[in-house]
């Protein structure tokens, strides 16, 4: 993989982590663990060049739906300074990331 992938998952990783952090300082979300979550490429990229599945895997923990953890991100979630210039919740609670230009 190359160091700009990585760079981007980490990226991704690190906003999400982010993003759940102020949902949880804002009351939206409880203080529980945030259990591990995959970044992921998708197999189809009509669902984004990156997605992670981190609102599907915290529904248990956080005892909520998954598109609401997904909502919940998104309002909080900050893609300046990084290769992203969109994100969206889709399907149950997935969340599929967009590149900017300046990732290539």
């Amino acid at each position: 993989m190359s160091k700009i992938v990585e760079t981007a998952e980490e990226q991704l990783r690190q906003t999400v982590l982010s993003a759940l952090g102020e949902a949880v300082a804002a009351g939206e979300l409880p203080a529980e663990p945030i259990p591990a979550f995959a970044v992921e490429v998708p197999g189809d990229r009509a669902h984004g060049d990156f997605s992670a599945n981190a609102a599907m895997v915290s529904a248990k923990a956080f005892r909520l739906p998954p598109r609401k953890i997904a909502e919940c991100i998104l309002s909080h979630l900050t893609l300046d300074g990084t290769y992203f210039e969109r994100a969206e919740a889709a399907g149950p609670g997935f969340l599929n990331f967009f590149l900017s230009p300046a990732f290539y």
